[in-house]
Formats: C-alpha cells, structure tokens, sequence
C-alpha cells in the first residue's frame, strides 16, 4: 500500500472517559476510563466485554440487551440500544436524569488492538407502552427501552466566536481538535490554503465541518472529515484512498489480518501461536479460506441512490461568485465582475472515462445545478470559493453507488477513511449482479469455465471505506458484527489483476 493513503494518528485525545469497573484485557485500561481488576477469577476477559457490550447508564450495567449499534456514518458517532428492563430498576432512581451518559465497551482478545471504549450523551429515551387489559392486570414482563445518544465530547456544541491567523487547514483543524481534547488523524498530505480562518459563533463541531468544506491541495485532491468512535477526528484526502497504486497492482490475498475476538480460554490454548504479532495486508473477502476470520464477508450487496443525488445536485456544477480584486471584465457592453465555471467529478487516473458513472442519457447528463459562492474581499484563500463545491460534488459522486458488506465479529482492522482490497467470487459476485440488474461479465466466466471460487474482476477492487456500522444482535447466529460502507468510482471491470493461494 502507498505511504499516502495510510491514515496516521498525528495526535492522541486526552478526553477522560467515565470509569468502568469490570474485568479488561487491554494493558493500558486505565487511560481508557477502565479499572483492570485481578485475572485470578476465571474467564475474566468474558465477562466484560467480550461476548456481550458492557453498557452502563447512570451507573447501572444494562443486561437484558436486545440490540446495539454504533453508528460511524456522519461527522460523529451516533448510539442506539433497545434493552428490556425485566425489574422495574431502569424507570426509577436509575432514569437518566442527571447523569445522561452512556459507557460502551466491548473487549478484544489482541492486546495489539484498541478495544471498543467510549461514551455517548443521551439523545433520546423511549420505552414501548406498558400494556393493560380490561381487568387492569398489566400484560407481560418489563419494559422494553429504546436509548439513543451521540458521542460525548464536552464543548463541542458551545458557541465559540475565535480567529486561527495564518493557518492553512491542516493546522487550524489541529488546534482545534487540541482544545476539544480530541486526537487528530489524517492520510499523507498537505493542503495549500493559508488564511486566518474565524469561527464566528458558531460550534467548534460546525467550525471544523466548515474548514473540511473549504479545505484545499489542488485540483486532483478532495477532502473529508470525521470524528470516529476513538475520539479523533480524521482528515482524509479521499481522492488518495481511490487511487490505484499501479495499473497491474497485485494485492497478496494470501496474507491474513491479525486475528482478534478470541476469548481468554483461546488464547491460552496453541492456537495463540498464531496470532499475527506483526501487520499483514488488510482485505475483506468471501473466500472460503476465510470462513470465520475477522475479513470474511458473510453478507454483501449494493446501494444505489444515484438517481436521487442526479436530481438533486446534478452531474455538472457551476460556481459562481463576484470578486472585487480581479480586472474588470466587458461582458455583453457591461462591466462584469463575476466569474463562474463549470466543475464536473475527478476521474481516476490512469482509468478511462466510460467507468465513471456519468448518465447514458444526455438530458440527466446535462442536468446542472448552479451554484452561488457569495462576494470575494480577499479575506480568505485563492482557491475558496471553487474547494467548497470541489470537496462536496466529489464526496457526493462516492454515495451514487456503494456496496454494503458484513462481516462476522467486530472488526477492529479495517477502519473508516481506510483504502481496502476487496475480494469476491464469482458466486458472490454473481448473485449481487442479479440482484442490482448488472450485465456482461457472466458470459465470459462461463465461456471461460470458471469456479464459483475464482475472483471477480468486476466487482473485486479497491475501495474507500466511507462509513462503518458495529452491532449487536444476540437472537442471531452472529451477535456481533460490523457493517461497511465502501465506495468507488469505477464500476466496470478492472484492470487489477488479483492473484489468490486456493
């Protein structure tokens, strides 16, 4: 993988969490709001953490757990929990009142990975109405919760009136995230967008959205920005992530993540000799030499809102603005100060055209949308005016078409922001094809006298992970497992040739 399309954590977040008094497996649980007790006591590791979320609200843990998920699909992590309340506890001294955060944590067995450990601020309470009937005799048992919140980062919705001089936005985001306590974390970059930039009250939360929007590298480069549930925000330079790293790139789908979800008793059988103690090729794939590692992909299909965002925002888009500092311009016998141009999606290099999803039909192709970037004093970057609608119209082509996969367990080494290999079958590849109405390549496999295990070049790539969900389930087979995202701008086969150990 290029250096360039790493995501490094350039700063940690010094937010303290709520502690939680239960067993832990990770060696620096304190820092994580954890008091690690004593291992004498047998199966420790399972007992927090590991087969169910440990939930505490307002100081009580949450048992009867009906689902979990933790949203990592918008600026900032979102949490719902559905959980039965058999007696009576939650609806008394124990509702949060006062006390309205949510603590989270779910272990891991490779003390190489960072647990899931964070806290959330309620949003939201709702219980399902308690049931009586004709004779007052209340019907069933408990009462059923629905808890949503969204990640705790104190001050991030104040108002704040502040001006960061002399900063390109790289900087400004740092200093930002440092008064927030939270980390920061980008792919390898730096933007050429030098200015004073001013929070005029507004939240820190909606000033940094704002220096995303507006961020600038050049004309081959598009942004955007995350909180993940680590408590840092990510920075990414997305058109990276989409790059491929050669036009014949192999990617060794031989080499298998880092195990993780092994319980305390695994670990201590031989099998612990095989957990990886060093970093391996990240990938996610359905072969079935993969059946029941972290990878594997259980479930998968596409997502497409395509029509939708061409209604909406259009293929091209047209800014333009009036601008105080450039010559005067005669236009049709006037004297005209505004400039305008057309801006249509990056193409990624070295592919052709014909893969980028424009529309085959020249009135949805010529839909436009015209956009108004106000007055330039000369008061903000060169390229302002052109970065907020650069880095939107392109982060909006990657939600036209996106393919949803699931994984067994959570995951914890493919992150969001991350570029990643993905590997399917013909027989997976074949049934999402059916199903999403996508044509041409059976032909050849059958002609060809393919297995169902070979690798599809058409859907099989690399891809952008745009937004991750975590969830837990225990009425199904797998209770927990994670949710991905991935986005891409070429649909066609491509030209990656994929090389696989059988």
């Amino acid at each position: 993988m290029a250096f360039s399309q790493i995501i490094k954590t350039l700063q940690q977040p010094s937010i303290k969490l709520t502690t939680l008094s239960d067993y832990d497996t990770s060696s620096d649980s304190q820092e994580k709001g954890i008091i690690r007790q004593g291992k004498s006591s047998p199966d420790s590791s399972q007992s927090a953490g590991a087969l169910i979320p440990t939930i505490k609200i307002a100081g009580k843990t949450i048992t009867v757990i009906e689902s979990m998920t933790i949203d990592e699909t918008g600026f900032i992590p979102t949490f719902t929990l559905i959980f039965k309340d058999n007696a009576g506890e939650f609806a008394g001294n124990n509702f949060p009142k006062r006390n309205l955060i949510a603590s989270v944590y779910i272990a891991v067995s490779n003390e190489k990975l960072k647990p899931v450990r964070s806290d959330y601020l309620i949003t939201s309470v709702k219980s399902i109405p308690i049931s009586i009937d004709s004779a007052g005799l209340v019907l069933g048992n408990g009462t059923t919760y629905i808890i949503k919140g969204i990640l705790f980062v104190p001050r991030i919705y104040n108002n704040v009136s502040k001006s960061y001089p002399n900063l390109n936005s790289i900087d400004a985001l740092k200093k930002v995230c440092s008064e927030l306590g939270l980390g920061y974390a980008q792919n390898e970059f730096t933007t050429n967008d030098f200015m004073t930039w001013i929070n005029i009250n507004t939240s820190p939360m909606n000033f940094m959205k704002e220096i995303t929007n507006y961020a600038y590298q050049d004309e081959l480069s598009f942004f955007n920005g995350f909180i993940n549930k680590e408590m840092i925000f990510n920075f990414i330079n997305v058109n990276e992530q989409l790059k491929q790293l050669e036009a014949d790139q192999m990617f060794l789908a031989e080499s298998d993540p880092i195990y993780s979800n092994l319980t305390q008793r695994q670990k201590d059988l031989p099998i612990k000799g095989a957990i990886s103690e060093t970093t391996n090729i990240n990938y996610l794939t359905n072969r079935a030499a993969s059946s029941g590692k972290p990878n594997y992909i259980i479930e998968a299909n596409l997502i497409s809102d395509q029509g939708a965002i061409l209604k909406s925002d259009g293929y091209l888009k047209k800014i333009y603005y009036y601008d105080h500092f450039e010559p005067v311009e005669i236009k049709e016998g006037k004297l005209n100060k505004f400039k305008d141009f057309y801006t249509a999606p990056l193409n990624t290099e070295g592919s052709e055209e014909s893969n980028m999803l424009t529309p085959d039909d020249e009135g949805l192709a010529e839909i436009g949308n015209k956009k108004w970037m106000n007055i330039n004093y000369g008061n903000t970057h060169q390229h302002w005016n052109a970065a907020r609608v650069f880095n939107t119209h392109n982060l909006k082509e990657l939600e036209k078409i996106k393919l949803r996969a699931v994984t067994k367990g959570i995951n914890f080494q493919v992150i969001r922001g991350a570029s990643i290999p993905v590997f399917l079958t013909l027989r997976l590849a074949d049934a999402i094809r059916k199903e999403a109405d996508l044509t041409e390549v059976r032909q050849v496999q059958e002609k060809e006298k393919l297995s169902d295990e070979t690798l599809d070049t058409q859907l099989s790539g690399r891809y952008y992970v745009s937004g991750v969900k975590y969830h837990y389930d225990p009425t199904t087979i797998n209770p927990f497992s994670t949710e991905f995202f991935l986005a891409r701008r070429e649909w066609l086969p491509s030209k990656i040739i994929f090389t696989a150990n059988a």
